[in-house]
């Protein structure tokens, strides 16, 4: 939270610590006293979410590292007792994906999806109607922008018509209750 309150990281950094912290609290491992766990128990807890993606697993690592060293500086354990000095990071089950753009013809396939689909949108949740979904689409896959920074735009404001350009400089994220919100 401190890193929050002097501009370090943004809300939707905070909200996923959160969200990592909160495996942690859940687990049998939160119950243990921090003088008395043990590598072993740490390196089981974090056998058991292989199931999360590469980087899921690295950051609960990440949030463990920060925590026990926390204890060390503040002399509740001592440094050689720091079980995450000899802890690995577990390989996910998931392994690393490759992100590939699309090439030509994928490109010409979901542009004839996306034209001949009567209906897109499958959810009652989605705010944006189909034309809106398949503008979102086209305008994204020739700028290369996200669907956050799509959403932000105001045509009154980032459109630069004369010039021909696209000024990004907002996107639609959450905020810490998972409210939408225009953040920078």
């Amino acid at each position: 939270m401190k890193n929050l309150k002097i501009g370090k990281i943004k809300q939707t950094t905070q909200n996923k610590n959160e969200y990592e912290y909160r495996k942690i609290e859940k687990s049998y491992i939160n119950e243990i006293s921090i003088q008395k766990i043990t590598y072993n128990q740490l390196q089981d807890f974090l056998d058991l979410h292989r199931y999360l993606s590469q980087s899921e697993l690295n950051k609960l690592v990440q949030k463990l590292k920060a925590g026990f060293n926390r204890a060390v500086i503040e002399k509740i354990i001592a440094y050689a007792d720091n079980p995450m000095l000899r802890v690995q990071v577990p390989v996910s089950f998931k392994g690393i994906k490759e992100v590939v753009a699309f090439d030509l013809e994928e490109e010409i396939a979901l542009f004839r999806y996306i034209a001949t689909m009567e209906r897109l949108i499958k959810s009652n949740k989605c705010n944006y109607d189909n034309d809106t979904i398949r503008n979102l689409i086209i305008c994204g896959l020739f700028t290369g922008t996200r669907i956050g920074e799509l959403g932000s735009i105001d045509y009154t404001k980032h459109i630069d018509f004369k010039n021909k350009n696209l000024i990004i400089t907002t996107t639609l994220t959450k905020d810490k209750n998972g409210h939408i919100i225009l953040g920078n």
